[in-house]
């Protein structure tokens, strides 16, 4: 697995990598800059981006956006001091399919980095809970989605977000729970599954009980 880290810290670059290799992952570019890995993107091939949010020149978001219109298949994760509300949306919003603060332990950093590298949404607890707070304030608007659509998406907000994981909880099948994803995506107007919880959070689509 082939992975690139972007962070202006270089001492924390460094950690990194470390920890990454001794995981077995692969580290094929350390950079410190938003535009030196988008200017590398097509030329390393990499699988994951883990990326810092504050960052000189391009910010951590933009260069996300950048990277996923070169590479819409890499993983981007973001890794970030920072819980801030309108980092979070806008770093999901431009494609990252992962939010981790930097106080997560190391153990929990790398089982998080392989549910996303599997296309699971990953979060530290701290923004879960943020999430699922938000979610218990009233329904607004429900764009409208049918009630078996509202159903996966309030599992969705709980972590649940691959389609055999879905399925098992609503007793759903797997084809059942892709066609309504399909569904929710178009109306919604998002692309992923990440995009969903956090666009049914911002127009407070369901209740959590």
């Amino acid at each position: 697995m082939k992975v690139a880290i972007v962070d202006d810290h270089t001492l924390f670059r460094e950690s990194l990598r470390k920890l990454l290799e001794l995981e077995g992952y692969e580290v094929v570019c350390e950079v410190g800059s938003g535009e030196e890995i988008v200017s590398k993107i097509d030329e390393i091939k990499v699988d994951l981006v883990i990326m810092d949010l504050k960052l000189p020149g391009i910010s951590g978001v933009e260069a996300t956006r950048a990277i996923l219109a070169k590479a819409p298949k890499v993983k981007v994760v973001v890794l970030t001091a920072f819980d801030d509300d309108s980092d979070l949306f806008d770093a999901i919003k431009a494609g990252a399919c992962g939010y981790i603060l930097k106080n997560i332990d190391s153990s929990h950093f790398i089982e998080m980095l392989a549910e996303a590298i599997t296309g699971k949404c990953v979060f530290s607890p701290e923004i879960s809970g943020k999430l699922v707070e938000k979610f218990r304030s009233p329904r607004l608007d429900q764009e409208n989605l049918t009630p078996r659509e509202l159903d996966i998406i309030k599992v969705m907000v709980q972590g649940i977000t691959s389609t055999k994981d879905i399925a098992d909880a609503l007793h759903l099948s797997p084809n059942t729970v892709k066609f309504h994803i399909r569904n929710i995506l178009d109306k919604l107007g998002v692309k992923n599954r990440v995009q969903i919880v956090v666009e049914a959070v911002k127009r407070n689509l369901v209740h959590i009980d």
